[in-house]
C-alpha cells in the first residue's frame, strides 16, 4: 500500500464522501495544471539544466541550485543502484522459473461448508 492509498482511505474516513470527492478533484486538478506548465516551461526547464551542469549562469536562484544538486545526487544514486542490480550474478530473469510449487490438499472444514487448503511442509 503506498501513501496516496493511504492518503485517499485516511480521507475518506474522516470527512464525508463529497468532501473526499471534492479533494480528489482539486488534486487531480492540480496535477493536470502540473503537467501542462511542464510541457509549457519543458525547453526552458532543459536550458536550466544545462546551464547549471556546464555552470555558465549564474543569475539562477539559489534554491533552484539546491534543488538541482539534490536532484544530481538522487540520480547518482539511482544509476549507481542500477549498475550494481544490473552487475549481480545472482538475479537474472529466469529466477522465476526455479520456484517451487507446493502441492495442496483440500480437507473439509468443521466450522462450514467452506474448504481449506492445507500446505504440505517440507
Amino acid at each position: 500500500m503506498n501513501n496516496e492509498n493511504l492518503e485517499d482511505i485516511t480521507l475518506e474516513l474522516l470527512i464525508n464522501k463529497k468532501g473526499a470527492q471534492k479533494l480528489k478533484t482539486k488534486k487531480m486538478d492540480h496535477e493536470i495544471m502540473f503537467d501542462l506548465d511542464l510541457e509549457t516551461y519543458k525547453q526552458d526547464i532543459m536550458d536550466i539544466f544545462q546551464h547549471l551542469i556546464d555552470e555558465t549562469k549564474n543569475n539562477i536562484h539559489p534554491d533552484v541550485k539546491e534543488q538541482f544538486i539534490k536532484f544530481c545526487k538522487a540520480a547518482i544514486t539511482h544509476i549507481q543502484n542500477k549498475e550494481v542490480f544490473d552487475s549481480n550474478p545472482f538475479v537474472s530473469e529466469e529466477d522465476d522459473t526455479n520456484i517451487k510449487e507446493v502441492q495442496t490438499e483440500s480437507i473439509q472444514s468443521f466450522w462450514g461448508k467452506e474448504f481449506v487448503l492445507k500446505k504440505d511442509e517440507d
